[in-house]
């Protein structure tokens, strides 16, 4: 037999936004896309702030802009979070 009761709805669960997390080179890293000055983590993707000719900085995929030693070469340089 089936249970004919209604069923309670549940109400919908309050999303948290992703935290951004950034810390920057205390050393910039030479790469093959430019200078590279920073790192961020957001929802499971690892970004590269890269120097632009006009101060500012892009955020590029890590796996377009670093390979594994690079990224290590770097990472030995040192980083700082930022606040």
């Amino acid at each position: 037999m089936q249970d004919s009761s209604p069923r309670a709805v549940q109400p919908a669960r309050k999303t948290t936004p992703a935290k951004r997390t950034v810390i920057w080179a205390t050393r910039a890293y030479r790469g093959s896309l430019g200078l590279y000055v920073g790192i961020a983590y957001e929802s499971g993707v690892l970004t590269i702030a890269v120097r632009t000719s006009s101060g500012g900085a892009i955020w590029v995929p890590a796996n377009t802009a670093l390979t594994d030693a690079e990224a290590r070469a770097w990472a030995a340089t040192g980083f700082r979070r930022a606040r």
